[in-house]
């Protein structure tokens, strides 16, 4: 009994010594965590720093070189020079070895030795392992587990990402911009500063290949370019190496991916189908951006808003309809019609090969005229057709020349005789009858009329010389603006005084007349020019307006001196400066100019000192004012500009 009495009482002091034990742990484990919960602060003292608890204790007194806040339960310290981290309780958990570091972020820290000759950095974790290596130039925190890092081989700015272990995840770039469903759009640049593009997903996955342009992701059917290869330039090489001066051009799906072959060359989509251009020759691809026959022409340019005009190898020329079947036999060569002068006529002109003639064909293809050595289109419906060939007057004398005659793009039928180069011929020498293409076409067409001096006084006097030694009228103007032509009449001398000297002087008056000779509008203007855009400028007084084809004023006289109307525009000049009116004759372009030009196929030349360029109906620069000759538009895309003062080159606008 007595020993286990003693059994039982040592029993006893053994419990009450574990619980004394547990006791003393919960004591301390309220110490600790009184410690850790004190909110230990940073504090610097004397050049020194330490940190203090929340009541503004030392907790450990100041010794380090640098103190950080504590981040994921630690801080950063520098002592003698090295970087190392303490934890919670002001202990060091990680010696300071590092020659550089950061504060941890997701588990790990940032961490740089200084390693033959280089800052090198790494990552360690909370236990101060290394887990990657010394390899990098530049690095960031870990985010989301993601790490934005450089490596010494990589050219200035480019970075990369890398996952937890090191394992790059992303391809170099130097610039990440996030889109709208969160992925990132890079931006890198080759060797040669060359731009190139792609997309990543934000956890570094690649969704695209790299390209030389900008696009969208998710987009359907858009042009992505990558460079030639340098030894084959019909095949395409990555976007970070190839010939950059020889891009080829693919489609793009929604999903990403290349849908067609690669060409030199992709047009808009007009129909469902669109002109490429793949080996040098050009063709056409259907909606789904594949061939629809063989590519066989040296270029197609786009005639108007469904067909095309093709080159062949031949250097022959026919018109292909908007799936690229060809309308017409081929020809050697054409010129399309002026639609801002001609109301949108949609004739074409081709000259045919071996005799090298001119005719007129309609966009589908269809010949509307006879060949003639030359056609000049005069109006909207009427155009004039110049010959080589003689002529036998009534003495028997043969004579050479070019012969004009007019007819209408309808028909192709000829409305007019034919005449002398720029002469009117007596037919008569007794009764002086005259036959002229113009004066019986006016009035009416394959018919004589008998023509007298007083109808040249009255009527053209400032368009006709008539010469009786000559036996001829010579003809120095009267052709047809838009289907009028100015006539002037004599009126009765004027005399002036003026410094007590007469002056006296013959006065006319300018009105117009229809192909019909009719007088539409009467002899009422000082001075009127040509109908242009269905406008012509006229003068009242020593200013300038407009009228229409009523013979109304449009703009009131207001102009020292005025221009043509082109694009609905026309240059105007007041107070030493240049600038542009609209058709009501408000001021659409400002008064800055030394000189301005009319606009043609939408661009104006201007000048401004010594210097001229070309302007838009905006009155944006289309060419700098750099040149020493005015540019001219010779279409909507294209101009002519003097080179080096020797002669003019053909430049894209």
């Amino acid at each position: 009994m007595l020993f286990l009495r003693i059994i039982a009482i040592q029993n006893s002091r053994n419990l009450l010594k574990t619980q004394s034990y547990y006791i003393l742990l919960g004591l301390l484990s309220l110490i600790s965590y009184s410690i850790s919960a004190q909110n230990l602060t940073p504090k610097k003292q004397d050049g020194k720093w330490g940190y203090v608890d929340q009541n503004k204790e030392w907790v450990l007194k100041p010794a380090l070189e640098t103190a950080h806040k504590f981040k994921e339960g630690f801080a950063l310290i520098q002592k003698k020079g090295k970087y190392g981290f303490i934890n919670e309780y002001g202990k060091t958990v990680i010696k300071p070895t590092f020659f550089k570091a950061a504060d941890f972020n997701e588990g790990f820290a940032p961490v740089c030795q200084y390693i033959e000759g280089q800052e090198k950095w790494g990552y360690i974790n909370t236990s101060g392992e290394l887990i990657i290596n010394y390899h990098f130039k530049k690095v960031r925190h870990f985010k989301n587990g993601i790490a934005i890092v450089s490596s010494f081989k990589m050219q200035p700015l480019e970075k990369i990402m890398i996952d937890v272990s090191g394992k790059p995840i992303s391809p170099p770039y130097l610039k990440a911009t996030p889109n709208k469903d969160g992925h990132l759009f890079l931006m890198n640049k080759r060797a040669d500063k060359v731009p190139v593009y792609c997309y990543i997903k934000n956890d570094g996955t690649k969704l695209t290949d790299w390209y030389l342009n900008q696009f969208e992701l998710g987009f359907p059917n858009q042009k992505v370019w990558l460079p030639s290869m340098f030894d084959d330039p019909l095949t395409p090489a990555d976007a970070f190496n190839g010939n950059k001066a020889k891009k080829l051009v693919a489609i793009l799906s929604s999903n990403n991916k290349i849908i067609s072959e690669w060409y030199e060359e992709i047009g808009e989509m007009r129909f469902g189908f669109v002109k490429a251009k793949k080996d040098h020759k050009h063709g056409f691809l259907n909606a789904l951006y594949q061939p629809t026959a063989t590519f066989r022409y040296k270029e197609i340019e786009i005639l108007d808003s469904l067909n095309y005009v093709a080159m062949t190898f031949d250097e022959t020329f026919l018109l292909l309809n908007y799936i690229g079947k060809p309308i017409s036999k081929e020809f050697h060569g054409f010129e399309t019609f002026d639609t801002d002068n001609y109301k949108g006529l949609s004739l074409m002109l081709f000259k045919e090969k071996s005799s090298t003639k001119e005719a007129l064909f309609s966009k589908e293809g269809e010949q509307t005229s006879a060949w003639y050595d030359v056609i000049k289109p005069k109006s909207n419906i009427f155009y004039r057709a110049i010959e080589n060939k003689q002529y036998i007057d009534i003495s028997k004398d043969t004579t050479f020349g070019d012969w004009y005659n007019y007819f209408v793009d309808s028909n192709g039928c000829l409305i007019s005789e034919w005449r002398l180069s720029s002469e009117y011929r007596w037919v008569s020498e007794n009764n002086r009858k005259y036959k002229d293409s113009i004066y019986n076409f006016f009035h009416a067409p394959k018919t004589s009329y008998v023509i007298t001096p007083s109808f040249f006084n009255d009527v053209f006097f400032s368009e006709f010389e008539f010469d009786n030694s000559k036996r001829t009228i010579s003809f120095n103007g009267g052709d047809y603006h838009d289907g009028m032509a100015v006539v002037a009449k004599v009126l009765p001398s004027k005399t002036r005084h003026a410094k007590g000297v007469d002056f006296s002087g013959r006065q006319l008056k300018f009105g117009f007349i229809d192909w019909y000779g009719e007088l539409v509008i009467p002899y009422k203007f000082d001075y009127v020019s040509g109908f242009s855009n269905g406008k012509a400028i006229f003068r009242q007084g020593d200013l300038f307006g407009a009228i229409n084809y009523k013979g109304a004023i449009i703009i009131k006289p207001q102009f020292e001196l005025m221009g043509n109307f082109g694009s609905g525009l026309a240059p105007v000049f007041k107070d030493s400066t240049w600038g542009y009116c609209s058709d009501r004759g408000a001021i659409s372009i400002a008064f800055q100019y030394d000189e301005a030009f009319p606009f043609y196929y939408g661009f104006a030349a201007v000048k401004i000192g010594k210097k001229w360029g070309l302007i838009d109906t905006q009155g944006k620069l289309a060419l700098p004012m750099k040149y020493r000759k005015p540019p001219k538009a010779i279409s909507r895309s294209k101009a002519l500009v003097l080179k080096d003062g020797v002669g003019y080159i053909e430049i894209d606008l």
